[in-house]
């Protein structure tokens, strides 16, 4: 997703070219390539995860060993630090909250969740995780003291934020039975709930931080479950109303509450070009 900021425009490409535009002209006012900057390779998915602006730095997932996530200055292009060291730069992008008082940049690869001084680059702490097949996406959901990221192959974590100074702890993990495990599909929280789309292709609403599931229902996508099923959920302002773009090219108006999920109205806009996990 490209980044607009103060009469420039950051885009980046599959293949880890990164660029700072002119908004008004296009021109380039800088470049870097990440593959030959950190030397790595791209992802198996290639770069995927748009970068974060804070005051005068960039920061953006770059490359593996000790370069995961890099901070440049968002004028020039110049390193201001780096940090991390992971098999491979997975798909979820940064993202800053505020915890026990302190500023944590919180980042996620295949192998762990780990927080850093926005400021410095400098690790607060850090939990295993396994990504399989380099797979982590979802931007983690903060609620509370808890932090919750998921991805492929039914992964899933739940971690206790320390209240007092930055810390954290695995409260559960890879259960089948809670929460969902996004692969393409963002989750929202909204109220102490989560709305995404697991895996499976359930539309699922779970709560937090227990994880127990409220109810799961295939009927965005149809009748049955459909493997990686994927439904784009972009909420209408802070109501429980939602715009539904499906993979069969319907687009939809539903509601999401803790109750269930309601259908308002559906249109066919387009017809799918290809196919993948044997269907159309």
């Amino acid at each position: 997703t490209p980044l607009v900021e103060s009469g420039k425009v950051y885009v980046q490409g599959a293949e880890g070219y990164f660029a700072c535009l002119d908004a008004k002209n296009g021109d380039i006012v800088w470049s870097k390539s990440l593959k030959q900057t950190y030397k790595t390779q791209s992802a198996l998915w290639g770069y995927s995860s748009q970068p974060l602006i804070d005051g005068d730095k960039l920061i953006l997932i770059a490359g593996r060993e000790g370069s995961h996530c890099v901070a440049l200055n968002k004028n020039t292009g110049e390193e201001i630090w780096r940090t991390g060291t992971a098999t491979e730069q997975g798909y979820s992008p940064p993202r800053i909250i505020t915890h026990a008082g302190v500023r944590q940049l919180i980042l996620c690869s295949p192998d762990a969740v780990y927080a850093v001084d926005p400021a410095t680059g400098k690790t607060l702490w850090s939990q295993d995780y396994k990504g399989d097949n380099g797979s982590i996406i979802m931007t983690p959901i903060v609620f509370g003291n808890h932090l919750f990221t998921a991805g492929f192959n039914n992964r899933n974590i739940l971690l206790e934020l320390d209240g007092e100074k930055p810390g954290a702890k695995t409260v559960w993990r890879d259960d089948k039975k809670l929460a969902m495990s996004p692969v393409n599909v963002q989750p929202f929280a909204i109220d102490g709930m989560v709305y995404g789309l697991d895996q499976s292709g359930e539309l699922r609403c779970f709560e937090m931080p227990s994880g127990q599931i409220k109810w799961k229902t295939s009927k965005p996508l149809g009748d049955r479950n459909l493997g990686s099923g994927t439904v784009f959920l972009v909420r209408h302002g802070e109501t429980d109303r939602f715009w539904m773009f499906a993979e069969s090219g319907d687009l939809i108006i539903g509601r999401l509450s803790p109750k269930g999920f309601s259908e308002d109205s559906r249109m066919h806009v387009i017809d799918p070009s290809n196919n993948a996990f044997g269907r159309d």
